[in-house]
């Protein structure tokens, strides 16, 4: 049990003492009234400050954070405005939570750092729930602030603290649930906690498909047979943790049925994860995971390997943690644990489906669930192997780093990973990865094609898929004159643009990884034209992509 005392009006210390029944002593934690906010303070700080290193400065980043800040950017200042734009393949939450910093970010126009901001954010969110659940699993003071010192200069974690992607919104989502795990059934407000974070979650990433699976697993792990009355409580339990994901995941299969006439859209579009160009399924057999593609033994092997080469402290510490929680009968232990291992072995699960890309950012929380899986074992340890144990621990997390930047060197991995790694191994290497990395090429070519598209649209409206234009679409001074694939009346444009449009910027199709619906409608229209368009403008070699503008003809 945990007791609280709150300070006084001489102390601004919350005095937290939790009775070791294992050692036979209680532990005495004194929490700064302001400790909370001087972790984020100083994390915000780091992450932000390691985002405008990396936008500005090296200009290294993940084209899917520009495509998510693009989604929100089309709810406000597209032609057709409307919270529908900010599509239906990716989670949504990612993109709304940006929604109030844009017009901040576009009066200083820095509009596709919005992302980073958000990240910055979260990040420094994600180290005090971070630590909170730490001093809930009795992680004594300086060992826990060793460890949430070492989840913030984890290579890769300070990356997507940093960089504008989902990630570090899921993981703030995760800790809170695993905090509310912590504190079942004792509080009342844990089962208002998980459920809500679990719903959170799910409008993030999709992987809380199978963690919701856990927490079931796990609440009747913790309930089990604590007293008489331990069969209704879980049932009471269970529908109050269930009901927000349920009825989220419900509301996202209606609005896909609704708005995109397909209840499942999110799943099986043609841009939807299942059918991206950079999954085993669809590249074939020069995928690193394509022997892990219907090979259960393989994709274990892939999830292994990939999990000691973001975290090396992961599978090490996930063995001993599974250990001590069986030999001290943890209930809550077992089922943190069980959250925990559900999102890794979804994970797996789409490697065996061939529908996981190799990124490096897929396996990213191994280094925060190897902090969770130490402090399973630091409370359930004897007091005098602490010691040795906080050492253990501590180098673990350290030497993953040496194994991750060299993991990250690999050519099978993305292109931001490989220019972040080459970057400390091997500078040279990075100049000459910059023009294969997406995020690189549409930072360098939007600026050029925006000045385009927006001296054609003085003379009428211009067609642009958002799929692959996203970027020249946040650079453009005048987006509503743009009729991009976000407008709800888009592909009715598109299927008859003449009358309707002036101009159609059409990408080379030869570009790598770029799906395109101009494309798709009219695969001959950028190396031949058509007789009812003219090209009026080729990018040639100012840009990395190849693009071209047509001037469509006002009658046929």
């Amino acid at each position: 049990m945990t007791h609280f005392a709150k300070p006084t009006k001489y102390s601004t210390d919350y005095i937290i003492r939790q009775k070791d029944h294992l050692n036979n002593r209680t532990d005495v934690t004194v929490l700064k009234k302001n400790e909370d906010l001087f972790i984020f303070l100083l994390s915000f700080l780091l992450n932000i400050g390691m985002a405008y290193i990396l936008f500005f400065v090296l200009r290294i980043g993940n084209s899917d954070a520009l495509s998510r800040t693009a989604n929100a950017y089309y709810v406000l200042y597209s032609r057709d405005p409307h919270l529908a734009a900010i599509g239906f393949i990716w989670p949504p939450l990612p993109s709304i939570l940006q929604l109030p910093l844009l017009p901040i970010t576009k009066a200083l126009n820095i509009i596709p750092f919005t992302g980073n901001i958000v990240s910055a954010l979260s990040g420094a969110a994600c180290l005090v729930m971070m630590n909170k659940l730490l001093i809930n699993m009795k992680v004594t003071t300086p060992f826990r602030w060793i460890l949430v010192a070492l989840l913030q200069f984890h290579p890769y974690t300070w990356y997507l603290f940093s960089a504008g992607m989902s990630e570090a919104v899921f993981l703030f989502f995760i800790l809170t649930t695993l905090f509310g795990l912590s504190i079942l059934p004792e509080s009342m407000r844990s089962w208002v906690i998980i459920g809500f974070s679990l719903a959170a979650a799910f409008f993030t990433r999709y992987e809380t498909l199978a963690m919701i699976v856990g927490v079931v697993l796990a609440v009747f792990i913790i309930m089990w047979e604590i007293d008489s009355e331990w069969k209704a409580k879980s049932e009471g339990l269970l529908i109050a943790i269930l009901l927000p994901p349920f009825y989220g995941i419900a509301l996202w299969i209606f609005f896909n049925w609704t708005l995109m006439s397909d209840p499942f859209y999110f799943l099986h579009s043609q841009f939807s994860l299942s059918n991206a160009a950079d999954i085993a399924k669809i590249a074939g057999v020069s995928h690193p995971y394509y022997r892990g593609w219907e090979n259960l033994l393989e994709s274990f092997r892939i999830g292994i390997t990939r999990s000691y080469q973001q975290c090396i402290a992961y599978p090490v510490l996930g063995i001993f943690a599974f250990i001590s929680i069986l030999q001290h009968q943890d209930r809550k232990g077992m089922g943190m644990f069980l959250a925990m291992i559900s999102i890794t072995a979804f994970t797996v699960l789409q490697v065996f489906q061939g529908s996981l890309a190799s990124w490096m950012r897929y396996w990213f929380y191994a280094a925060p669930f190897s902090l969770v899986m130490a402090g399973i074992i630091h409370k359930n340890l004897i007091y005098k192997w602490r010691f040795l144990f906080n050492l253990l621990a501590i180098a673990l997390f350290i030497a993953s780093t040496p194994l991750l930047l060299k993991s990250m060197h690999n050519s099978q991995m993305g292109s931001d990973e490989q220019r972040l790694s080459a970057l400390i191994l091997d500078p040279e290497k990075e100049v000459a990865l910059r023009e294969k990395d997406g995020f690189w090429v549409y930072l360098n070519d939007a600026p050029i094609v925006a000045e385009a598209v927006d001296n054609f649209s003085n003379d009428g409206l211009v067609l642009v898929d958002s799929n692959s234009s996203f970027s020249v679409i946040m650079e453009s001074d005048f987006p509503k004159r743009l009729v991009s694939s976000n407008d709800s009346d888009y592909f009715m444009i598109l299927n008859n643009p003449i009358g309707k449009v002036s101009y159609i910027l059409v990408l080379d199709p030869a570009a790598v990884g770029v799906q395109n619906t101009i494309n798709i409608a009219y695969p001959n229209l950028f190396e031949k034209g058509a007789d009812w368009a003219t090209l009026v403008w080729d990018s040639d070699e100012q840009t990395l992509n190849h693009w071209r503008i047509y001037q469509i003809h006002s009658t046929e």
